[in-house]
C-alpha cells in the first residue's frame, strides 16, 4: 500500500496538493504486529491497551 500511496502523493505534489496521513495511537500501535494475521497481534492486546491507557500492564 505504501509504494502506491507514495506514487499518489507525488503526483499531487506536483499538482500542488499535498496529502497528510493521521494515524491514531492505536493505529501506531498495531499496525507493525498485523504482517502475518491475526495471532501475532492477538499476543500483544492487554500491552496494547495498557499503552492506551485502558488496561492494567
Amino acid at each position: 500500500m505504501a509504494a502506491p500511496l507514495n506514487a499518489v502523493k507525488s503526483k499531487l505534489a506536483q499538482a500542488g496538493i499535498h496529502l497528510h496521513q493521521h494515524q491514531r495511537n492505536y493505529d501506531i500501535l498495531t499496525w507493525p504486529l498485523t504482517t502475518k494475521g491475526f495471532f501475532k497481534l492477538k499476543k500483544k492486546i492487554l500491552s496494547i491497551l495498557a499503552d492506551l491507557g485502558f488496561a492494567d500492564p
